[in-house]
């Protein structure tokens, strides 16, 4: 049954509501039916998809079916995977900061030095910080990753905790920061990751199993390429001057 119908059952005793379920059902069979009616299926682009469905389809069932099935990662090979790429199973060191960002780096200087307290900031940042959507949550950032600010992130990691840091220029702008709370890197648990190093592994062994079955192809086929056939198929006309 097609998916969208599920949980849409017809009242069986309303003609309406089931000759609007039973068009549904059917309405596959019938743009197939109306298509070939057409003549669809005899025009060059219908046989030209056809031709590349075919083409694809036998390469999947090639990389799939027509070559080993490598065996599965064993419990020595997924945890020499983990420790040997600890930066893949690690949440990041993190920085919780709330931020007033201005255009003016005088006022930016100012502010930095004449706040104190949280609150304050909070204050000042609803009235002045030009960053979008932050002026409702008093410039809240909440914990941030080097990725996302870069400079602001650099400068807070050194920063103490309930201290303001900047202004640092970002974005053609400058940015103030009160410090609140900093996370270090923590790797994962090896068994909370474990599924998905073995999937990683798995992947990684079929696509070395298909170059390999490709490479060695390669080796023992002989290709010959026949100059004058070749010549015969080119339109010469559309390189002449």
């Amino acid at each position: 049954m097609d998916e969208s119908l599920e949980g849409d059952q017809p009242d069986l005793d309303d003609f309406d509501s089931l000759s609007v379920f039973i068009f549904a059902l059917k309405k596959l069979d019938i743009l197939v039916y109306e298509a070939l009616k057409q003549g669809i299926d005899k025009t060059d682009e219908y046989k030209r998809k056809v031709k590349l469905f075919k083409e694809l389809n036998m390469a999947e069932i090639m990389r799939n079916d027509s070559m080993p099935e490598p065996l599965p990662a064993d419990e020595g090979m997924m945890r020499q995977y983990y420790d040997e790429h600890p930066e893949e199973f690690s949440d990041p060191e993190q920085v919780h900061v709330y931020e007033i960002l201005l255009s003016d780096e005088i006022q930016a200087k100012k502010l930095a030095s004449e706040i104190q307290t949280l609150t304050e900031f909070q204050n000042y940042a609803i009235d002045l910080t030009e960053r979008p959507g932050k002026r409702t949550v008093q410039g809240d950032l909440s914990y941030i990753e080097r990725k996302w600010f870069p400079e602001i992130f650099d400068l807070a990691r050194k920063t103490p905790n309930k201290k303001i840091g900047g202004p640092v220029f970002t974005q053609g702008k400058y940015s103030i920061f009160y410090v609140v709370d900093k996370l270090s890197e923590e790797l994962k648990d090896y068994l909370d990751v474990k599924n998905s190093i073995k999937r990683k592994l798995a992947i990684t062994q079929k696509t070395a199993a298909f170059d390999n079955w490709v490479r060695q192809a390669k080796d023992k086929t002989e290709i010959i390429i026949y100059k004058d056939a070749v010549w015969s198929m080119i339109d010469k006309k559309m390189y002449q001057e």
